[in-house]
């Protein structure tokens, strides 16, 4: 997988995209996962300097919103998700994104920026590491 995607953290509902911040500025795509209006609002007045802080900007304002949003880019053999959220809620909501495209090998990992924790692990671990951060 070289693709990226936002997932709604609170539905588990996915979009696949292309640039992250400049696909979640369209307002036809923020709807689409549920971006709540006043977010679209805030990162529309961000122009994206593309690795500079206010693309961290666009990137963090979504993963706040609501009740979270996460942040999946594909490397080849693994993927990364980046999110704000507990990490047992963001565990949760990547099951369904999982399912459709990940195999019992793909490498995850799993980056929580509130809390500066990554764990990672393969796909045939997952149901375990849910379990495991379900306290």
């Amino acid at each position: 997988m070289r693709e990226g995607a936002w997932i709604n953290a609170a539905t588990g509902k996915f979009e696949w995209i292309t640039e992250h911040s400049d696909w979640i500025k369209v307002p036809q795509n923020a709807a689409k996962i549920g971006l709540p209006e006043n977010t679209l609002r805030a990162i529309s007045e961000i122009s994206n300097d593309y690795s500079g802080p206010r693309r961290e900007k666009i990137l963090r304002l979504v993963m706040n919103a609501g009740g979270g949003f996460i942040r999946v880019r594909g490397h080849r053999t693994h993927i990364t998700f980046e999110f704000t959220v507990p990490t047992k809620t963001a565990l949760r909501a990547c099951s369904n994104f999982l399912g459709n495209v990940a195999g019992p090998l793909t490498a995850l990992r799993f980056n929580n920026l509130s809390t500066n924790e990554t764990i990672e692990f393969f796909y045939t671990e997952f149901e375990e590491q849910v379990k495991r951060h379900n306290f």
